[in-house]
């Protein structure tokens, strides 16, 4: 406990310091971004800072010191494109849109990704991927026949059974 309160406080020991001050003490300053040497957030590294118990990512909370809160719906996006910088020039408002259009134009947007949601990549070149396109055929037209069981398939194509489910009734790999 004794250290939580020591970190709140300025080197003298006797004033607490403020959001603001306390916040800025766990920056980087440098010619280029302002790295947040602090804490991070979960696995996409972004930084957090906790202050009167709400926890905020780094780069958001930068915003609201400098620009004051952020519109409902809106995100605070980086022009450096580095998850870590809390420089407010380096910092803008936009969208969902605007994000995913700043990060194609700059080449860093992933679009084989199981989480870009409206993913681009279908069927086997998706990079998750277990059965090639002529598989996927083969286990509906297996199952059709009707000697084929879900769990015959499954273990022949190395699969879970489950799978071959959603395959057989078009709720996964459709094909036209």
């Amino acid at each position: 406990m004794a250290k939580r309160l020591q970190a709140s406080r300025d080197i003298r020991g006797s004033t607490p310091l403020s959001p603001s001050e306390l916040f800025w003490s766990k920056v980087q300053k440098t010619d280029g971004c302002w790295n947040w040497m602090a804490a991070t957030r979960n696995k996409n590294r972004y930084g957090a800072f906790k202050t009167k118990g709400k926890i905020y990512s780094a780069h958001r909370f930068s915003w609201i010191l400098t620009h004051g809160e952020i519109p409902e719906g809106k995100l605070v996006c980086h022009h450096c494109d580095n998850k870590l910088c809390v420089r407010p020039d380096h910092l803008f408002l936009g969208n969902y849109r605007d994000n995913t259009q700043d990060a194609i134009q700059k080449g860093v947007f992933h679009f084989n990704t199981h989480r870009t949601k409206g993913s681009f990549l279908r069927g086997e070149k998706h990079t998750n991927a277990k059965l090639r396109n002529w598989q996927v055929s083969a286990i509906r037209f297996m199952y059709a026949l009707g000697i084929w069981t879900y769990r015959d398939l499954a273990r022949f194509f190395s699969i879970d059974y489950s799978y071959i489910g959603h395959i057989v009734h078009r709720r996964s790999r459709i094909l036209r």
